[in-house]
Protein backbone atom coordinates (compact mmCIF):
# COMPACT_ATOMS: atom_id res chain seq x y z
CA UNK A 1 0.00 0.00 0.00
CA UNK A 2 1.12 3.33 -0.48
CA UNK A 3 2.22 5.47 2.57
CA UNK A 4 1.89 9.13 2.64
CA UNK A 5 1.82 11.76 5.61
CA UNK A 6 0.02 14.90 6.41
CA UNK A 7 2.80 16.74 7.29
CA UNK A 8 6.90 16.59 7.13
CA UNK A 9 6.93 16.06 10.67
CA UNK A 10 4.97 12.60 10.50
CA UNK A 11 6.82 11.78 7.39
CA UNK A 12 9.69 12.47 9.49
CA UNK A 13 9.16 10.48 12.53
CA UNK A 14 7.65 7.41 11.08
CA UNK A 15 10.59 6.60 9.11
CA UNK A 16 13.57 7.07 11.59
CA UNK A 17 13.63 4.31 14.33
CA UNK A 18 15.47 6.98 16.83
CA UNK A 19 12.63 9.43 16.80
CA UNK A 20 9.98 6.61 17.15
CA UNK A 21 11.70 5.54 20.36
CA UNK A 22 12.44 9.08 21.58
CA UNK A 23 8.58 9.60 21.23
CA UNK A 24 7.08 5.84 22.36
CA UNK A 25 10.61 4.44 24.00
CA UNK A 26 10.32 0.53 23.86
CA UNK A 27 7.03 0.81 22.43
CA UNK A 28 8.44 2.80 19.10
CA UNK A 29 9.16 -0.79 17.63
CA UNK A 30 5.40 -1.65 17.70
CA UNK A 31 4.82 1.86 15.83
CA UNK A 32 7.39 0.60 13.22
CA UNK A 33 5.75 -2.97 12.87
CA UNK A 34 2.26 -1.26 12.34
CA UNK A 35 3.84 0.96 9.78
CA UNK A 36 5.44 -1.99 8.14
CA UNK A 37 2.37 -4.07 8.10
CA UNK A 38 0.35 -1.45 6.51
CA UNK A 39 2.97 -0.39 3.99
CA UNK A 40 3.36 -4.49 2.70
CA UNK A 41 -0.64 -5.20 2.35
CA UNK A 42 -1.75 -5.11 -1.04
CA UNK A 43 -5.10 -3.22 0.13
CA UNK A 44 -6.79 -2.12 3.29
CA UNK A 45 -8.74 -5.64 2.98
CA UNK A 46 -5.28 -7.21 3.82
CA UNK A 47 -5.09 -5.37 7.06
CA UNK A 48 -6.39 -7.33 9.78
CA UNK A 49 -9.63 -6.58 12.30
CA UNK A 50 -8.31 -8.62 14.78
CA UNK A 51 -5.87 -8.03 17.62
CA UNK A 52 -3.49 -6.89 17.59
CA UNK A 53 -3.17 -5.05 14.79
CA UNK A 54 -7.01 -4.41 14.49
CA UNK A 55 -8.28 -1.52 12.44
CA UNK A 56 -11.03 0.15 12.27
CA UNK A 57 -13.51 3.00 11.28
CA UNK A 58 -12.53 6.70 12.84
CA UNK A 59 -16.03 8.43 12.03
CA UNK A 60 -15.18 11.54 13.85
CA UNK A 61 -12.15 12.50 11.29
CA UNK A 62 -14.42 11.79 8.06
CA UNK A 63 -15.67 8.50 6.28
CA UNK A 64 -12.45 7.44 5.00
CA UNK A 65 -10.93 7.78 8.09
CA UNK A 66 -9.56 4.36 10.28
CA UNK A 67 -6.57 3.47 12.95
CA UNK A 68 -4.67 0.50 13.38
CA UNK A 69 -4.20 -0.44 16.95
CA UNK A 70 -0.37 0.41 17.96
CA UNK A 71 -1.01 -0.69 21.71
CA UNK A 72 0.80 1.09 24.19
CA UNK A 73 1.24 3.97 21.78
CA UNK A 74 -2.17 4.60 20.74
CA UNK A 75 -3.45 4.30 17.04
CA UNK A 76 -2.65 5.17 14.25
CA UNK A 77 -4.66 7.25 12.42
CA UNK A 78 -5.37 7.56 8.41
CA UNK A 79 -7.10 8.35 5.60
CA UNK A 80 -7.54 5.70 3.04
CA UNK A 81 -7.85 6.32 -0.61
CA UNK A 82 -7.74 4.73 -4.13
CA UNK A 83 -4.63 5.64 -6.12
CA UNK A 84 -6.77 5.64 -9.20
CA UNK A 85 -9.10 8.30 -7.68
CA UNK A 86 -11.61 8.31 -10.01
CA UNK A 87 -13.08 5.19 -8.90
CA UNK A 88 -15.72 4.59 -6.70
CA UNK A 89 -15.12 1.39 -4.56
CA UNK A 90 -15.21 -0.12 -1.08
CA UNK A 91 -12.88 1.11 1.86
CA UNK A 92 -11.52 -2.12 2.05
CA UNK A 93 -10.26 -1.90 -1.19
CA UNK A 94 -8.27 1.12 -0.63
CA UNK A 95 -4.51 0.52 -1.40
CA UNK A 96 -3.34 4.14 -0.34
CA UNK A 97 -3.38 5.66 2.83
CA UNK A 98 -2.56 9.51 4.24
CA UNK A 99 -1.53 8.97 8.30
CA UNK A 100 -2.32 12.18 9.71
CA UNK A 101 -1.85 10.84 13.60
CA UNK A 102 -0.33 8.64 15.75
CA UNK A 103 -1.30 8.49 19.80
CA UNK A 104 -4.00 9.04 21.52
CA UNK A 105 -7.16 10.62 20.56
CA UNK A 106 -5.92 11.23 16.72
CA UNK A 107 -4.39 14.62 16.99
Amino acid sequence: MLLTFETDALRALCNCRELLAARFGRHGLVVERRLLALWNAPTLRDVTVQPPDRRRPEPTYGPRAMSVCAREAGRIYFHARRRDSGARSDLDDADAIEIFAIGEGGR
